[in-house]
């Protein structure tokens, strides 16, 4: 029998490198209460709670948006009371029930009553009666008020304010359309009233645009709080008789969707599978709302219940329109919002809000304050003070000239040219993205100046030495602007891959704002010719960041070389200390890793020395990741990481610094081994980043990567594809859907569905990812050659061997022309070349590739390494199968020993361990032992949920284990029964398969019966 190999999948690094097939727990039989699936949703916005409320339309008028034949039945209650409400009118009818317009004889107001269907069960009549009840201790202006709440004779009723109005569904298709801010501020006044109810517990459980009304002065309220979870609990409870009469009841007024309760369109997944409903439910569909306001379309596509269930369960999220003027930060936070996992979207409605109100608030100007003197002043002389005010703020009004040259028209069209001449796929949407930013940036700069001058020219509430202070960080700004244009325009391949990375990492303007960190940060020389050079060597470290951020690290070691050369002889310590820390941060992009480590401990030394607190902690940082991460120097790393904590967490520093320690802190454990620990540490970093307004979408969508990485070698693909998606989505978004780093994360996908077993979609995202690198790198870079070697994996899988070893050997040929013999990730396609060759019976050849697999693993990465026990459990399958099993006994056991180091108990990794040791103690008749070990390696890969193909190989290697025992003969038969069928149902005709099917049919044959 030939024994199960292992594919090498690569997805770029040592972190990102997964190594088994593991498979997607099979989809669940939805719970909901959703009948005819594959209806077709003509108008998804109609469910059991649908009114449609356009008060200001139907006021005064019998006319409504929508006719019934039956407006004026028995069961109307127009012209009668309820209580002290004279019946008027109606307004509205839905799936559970009619809405009056109604006359308060007590008060004297109109209100509206809703009252419910008579074949409302009584016990959920109960229930609105208390919810309302619930609700009108709830006071707020975003909230429709609740008045009262009680029974008409058999039929339960609730009154509440009536509203001059329309929904918001109607709101949003006026002419011309409402821009993205005022879609986002009218939102977040319903999203203000769903925060207010869920802090007093309550669920809405059906939000949408149409059960949130907007008056005619622009007050949003939302209403119906809770009809869709009554809705869901009598259909569950309801006999189907009682269910089919009420689908034809209320079939005229809903398109024949009531069945569906709560609205298709805007339910979020876990209540289309029935499962329990609470906030973050409403979270998800009010993004959904908010999604399809600005961007004029909804985020899932699809016709039938069944299509936009399939959608949401991959977060296929339709891309925004091309010329899109919404933000890209706002859809980073709508789409955390809409992730399935309720765990992944924000924790709460009020910090969803608390993200989206920095997009529509502009930075705060304080206000020009005219000094008059006293009220006897005359108009001559308070017009004259107005005057002389216009003249001082005149003076300020040159900031825009100031970056003529660097940012205008003229360098505009440069940039342009340079990028778009490059050819490359990704470039159009690069220009557009980094147009925009520079902007942005040119603009937020303006202001700034603006602002600084007027402080004290204008306004005298600021001094002169704290005005210098603050024009000094916008000189410098300034430079860093005037070095990144000057990059771009002269773009060729390299710098447009980062051109969008190296406009984001320009120093946020706001940081001239903070004036108390400014005079700690900002020490200068009494000496003025020393100040002069200090200033002009502080602006050749803009420039070093420059070209640092757009990989042009050869020109920036270079200037950074001779900038630290002259802060020694000029012996300004807080300058050298800078330019030591840019000199290790660009050693340590060209890997001189022991370099970087001098300059960035001298640095750190230096800085904390002289309490240059943002030095020290960004030195420190730097230094931890080197040391721990790259080095492997893993508790010299952590210890360095402790100081860089301690320093982020220090008073006025910004939060993002703790986030990036903390990933650092993650990053070194990862390569460690300590899963548990570097996703808690990564998770925490992203809370941290994500809570602050503005941060960077490609620095969020880094960490999401990281997250979903250490998952993946936990073996939760699931949480990691969810997270990967997300990263993806951000990538798609802030860079394009060409660019390398967008293939980065299609790759890393790739690797997770082959782990799942799903090889064509596998197939879809990898090849999509090559597209995209030979596009963008060529067809010799080592990144095409990641994809190149995982496309094989998947094709070995799927039995194309010829296909497969192409693959291999092309990924095999530009490592090792790029990278040199020896580099840790040949080791990669030489494995799976040796799985190949061992396939087609090619042994001695095989063998060749996988010792030389083991040699390279070992040399680069130490004996203990993860990725050394996958060379030793392939070397060992081999082995096996020539018969040699003293040796490849050691290596399986020395291959289990450090997975059990490294990996938790219930790895998927350790079943490919304990089946060899399985196999040789059956062939060795030793079946203790070998039942032992395949007891395990069957609950691993039960638990795991992996490919059943996979779940059959261990259960056969058990069948034989247990044959021999006449009190197991049954169970043994059982479990190869299972493997035949597993096989069977597979479909696949490679020829392992075969060979297994025939295997698993002559051991039947020999084992009959008991």
């Amino acid at each position: 029998m030939h024994d199960d190999g292992r594919d090498r999948l690569d997805t770029g690094g040592p972190d990102d490198e997964t190594r088994s097939l593991v498979d997607l727990a099979r989809h669940e039989a939805s719970r909901a209460t959703l009948e005819d699936p594959t209806r077709q949703l003509d108008d998804p916005e109609l469910g059991a709670s649908d009114y449609d409320y356009d008060y200001g339309d139907m006021r005064g008028s019998t006319s409504l948006s929508r006719s019934y034949d039956d407006d004026l039945s028995e069961d109307s209650l127009v012209g009668e009371r309820i209580g002290r409400f004279s019946v008027l009118g109606i307004l509205g009818r839905g799936g559970m029930g009619t809405v009056y317009d109604a006359f308060d004889q007590t008060l004297g107001r109109n209100v509206a009553v809703k009252v419910l269907h008579r074949d409302v069960a009584p016990a959920h009549q109960d229930r609105l009666i208390a919810e309302a009840q619930a609700l009108a201790r709830l006071s707020h202006p975003n909230v429709v008020q609740v008045y009262e709440a009680g029974r008409a004779g058999d039929r339960a009723f609730v009154a509440m304010e009536l509203v001059q109005g329309q929904t918001l569904r109607r709101w949003i298709k006026q002419q011309p359309r409402p821009g993205w801010k005022a879609c986002v501020e009218v939102y977040m006044q319903a999203g203000a009233g769903l925060a207010a109810a869920h802090e007093q517990g309550m669920v809405h459980c059906d939000f949408k645009p149409s059960n949130a009304i907007v008056d005619d002065k622009g007050r949003v309220r939302v209403l119906d709080f809770g009809l869709a979870r009554m809705a869901i609990d009598m259909d569950s409870q309801s006999s189907a008789a009682e269910r089919a009469r009420r689908r034809r009841k209320r079939s005229s007024s809903d398109d024949g969707l009531a069945a569906v309760m709560g609205t298709p369109a805007y339910m979020p997944l876990e209540q289309m599978q029935g499962h329990e409903i609470d906030a973050r439910g409403d979270q998800f569909s009010f993004c959904v709302a908010l999604y399809e306001a600005v961007y004029a379309e909804r985020p899932f596509v699809g016709r039938t219940l069944d299509e936009l269930k399939a959608e949401r369960e991959a977060e296929r999220i339709v891309a925004p329109p091309r010329n899109t003027k919404v933000p890209g930060e706002l859809r980073e936070i709508l789409l955390r919002g809409l992730a399935t996992d309720p765990e992944q979207r924000w924790p709460t409605m009020q910090a969803l809000l608390d993200r989206l109100r920095p997009l529509i608030t502009p930075r705060g100007r304080r206000t020009l304050l005219v000094v008059t003197g006293t009220l006897a002043l005359s108009g001559t002389i308070a017009g004259a003070g107005l005057a002389y005010q216009a003249e001082l703020a005149q003076r300020c009004s040159g900031a825009r000239a100031q970056l003529e040259g660097i940012w205008d028209e003229g360098r505009r069209q440069q940039v342009e040219g340079a990028i778009l001449g490059t050819g490359l796929s990704y470039a159009a949407d690069t220009w557009e993205r980094v147009s925009g930013s520079l902007d942005g940036y040119a603009d937020a700069w303006v202001e700034m100046h603006t602002e600084v001058c007027e402080a004290t020219s204008v306004r005298q509430e600021q001094t002169e030495a704290t005005m210098d202070l603050r024009m000094a960080c916008l000189r410098n700004h300034r430079v860093a602007l005037r070095e990144a244009v000057n990059v771009l325009a002269e773009a060729e391949a390299t710098r447009v891959q980062q051109a969008v990375t190296l406009v984001g990492s320009l120093p946020p303007v706001a940081r001239c704002e903070d004036v108390e960190t400014l005079q700690s940060e900002r020490a200068q020389p009494e000496d003025p010719q020393v100040a002069e050079q200090v200033a002009a060597l502080r602006e050749g470290l803009v420039l070093v960041r420059t070209q640092r951020s757009a990989g042009l690290y050869d020109q920036a070691a270079a200037e950074a070389e001779g900038i630290v050369a002259r802060a020694e002889t000029l012996g300004h310590a807080p300058l050298l200390a800078e330019a030591l820390h840019e000199q290790g941060e660009v050693r340590h992009e060209q890997a001189a890793y022991d370099e970087a480590e001098q300059d960035l401990e001298r640095s750190y030394l230096l800085a904390a020395q002289l309490e240059h607190a943002a030095v020290a902690a960004a030195a420190v940082r730097e230094l931890a990741f080197v040391v721990g991460h790259d080095q492997a120097r893993h508790e010299a790393g952590l210890q360095w990481s402790k100081t860089a904590l301690a320093l982020a967490r220090r008073p006025r520093a910004e939060p993002q610094e703790e986030a990036e320690a903390l990933s650092t802190v993650g990053a070194i454990l990862l390569h460690k081994g300590e899963l548990d620990e570097a996703l808690e540490n990564e998770r925490h970093a992203l809370e941290i980043f994500e809570a602050v307004p503005g941060s960077d979408p490609l620095g969020i969508a880094d960490l999401l990567h990281n997250i979903g990485n250490v998952l993946l070698r936990q073996g939760k693909q699931e949480e990691a594809l969810s997270h990967l998606r997300r990263a993806l989505a951000i990538r798609e978004e802030a860079l394009g859907p060409h660019h390398p780093h967008v293939a980065q994360s299609l790759t890393t996908i790739g690797v997770v569905l082959v782990q799942q077993g799903k090889w064509e979609p596998a197939l879809e995202q990898l090849r999509r990812a090559l597209r995209i690198r030979e596009e963008a790198v060529g067809p010799r870079h080592p990144d095409v050659a990641v994809t190149l070697n995982n496309i094989g994996a998947v094709l070995k899988q799927q039995g194309k061997m010829d296909e497969a070893l192409d693959h291999f050997q092309r990924a095999l040929e530009i490592q090792q022309e790029v990278l040199g013999a020896n580099h840790p990730r040949v080791a990669y396609p030489l494995n799976n070349i040796g799985e190949v060759l061992r396939e087609q019976d090619k042994i001695d050849e095989a063998l060749d590739y996988l010792q030389r697999a083991l040699e390279i693993s070992r040399e680069a990465l130490g004996a203990r390494h993860p990725d050394v026990a996958s060379s030793m459990i392939n070397l060992g399958n081999l082995l096996l199968r020539q018969g040699r099993y003293d040796e490849a006994e050691k290596l399986y056991r020395d291959a289990l020993e450090i997975q059990q180091e490294a990996l938790p108990p219930d790895h998927p990794h350790l079943a490919l361990s304990l089946l060899g040791l399985a196999k040789i103690g059956i062939e060795r008749e030793e079946h203790d032992v070998a039942r032992q070990h395949a007891e395990r390696a069957v609950a691993i890969r039960e638990a795991g949920q992996m490919p059943p193909e996979l779940v059959a190989e261990a259960r056969f290697v058990l069948a034989r284990a247990l044959g021999n025992d006449p009190d197991q003969r049954a169970r043994a038969r059982e479990l190869a029964e299972q493997a035949r069928d597993a096989w069977s149902s597979a479909g696949s005709e490679d020829r392992q398969t075969k060979e297994y099917l025939g295997e698993v049919e002559k051991w039947l044959a020999g084992h009959p019966a008991p």
